[in-house]
């Protein structure tokens, strides 16, 4: 139910957005899991993917700067692992600057092409963000994506749908004892269903700059 509401505001976001999506495709930034469950002071990843289809006139991704912001007062980030999203295309250069910001509760995983070489286009892993639940009790703690930015290789910014993910901290949990969360996959048609979003999203705009 959840993710079938989150189709109809997407579609319907992307039909009024028409005009401003008709230069550049939009990205997509997710969790892969929708859902991640932990107990108190167990650790958990949350690995977030990025999709990107090229752009008007054949532009693709020169850089992604991932931005995740959750609550520190429950979370503290223990890694960060950033992933090859952006060496998809021809070979170059990808410099990687990761900062964790604990007071704020913010963590940014900055990426750029060197030469840009083209630029990076396609669906897969970008970063893994582990977290410590630090929470005593039963909470839900949203990790949003919403700051993320992404540029492309002619110096545009490219518009960007995302996904939050959700730690659900249970004391009861299953895996309380083991130090390790267990993740909720988010379903594959959901998946698939959001990627079809996005499509729609570049044949509306396609029409509007016609």
């Amino acid at each position: 139910m959840r993710w079938t509401l989150v189709l109809v505001v997407a579609a319907l976001t992307v039909v009024a957005a028409g005009p401003a999506l008709a230069g550049d495709n939009p990205t997509v930034v997710h969790a892969e899991e929708e859902n991640v469950t932990a107990a108190p002071g167990e650790t958990v990843g949350v690995d977030v993917v990025v999709f990107s289809e090229p752009g008007k006139h054949g532009v693709r991704v020169a850089s992604v700067t991932l931005v995740a912001d959750y609550d520190q007062s429950n979370l503290t980030v223990v890694d960060v692992k950033p992933h090859g999203w952006l060496e998809q295309g021809e070979p170059t250069n990808v410099n990687t600057t990761v900062d964790i910001d604990s007071d704020r509760g913010t963590v940014t995983v900055d990426q750029h092409r060197d030469p840009v070489a083209g630029g990076a286009q396609g669906y897969a892993p970008f970063a893994t963000v582990t977290f410590e639940v630090t929470a005593s009790g039963a909470t839900n703690e949203t990790i949003s994506f919403e700051r993320t930015d992404v540029e492309m290789t002619d110096d545009y910014r490219q518009p960007v749908f995302t996904h939050n993910a959700t730690v659900v901290v249970d004391p009861s949990a299953e895996t309380a004892g083991t130090g390790i969360g267990t993740r909720d996959r988010l379903p594959v048609v959901a998946a698939t269903l959001l990627v079809g979003v996005v499509l729609v999203a570049v044949l509306v705009g396609r029409q509007y700059s016609r």
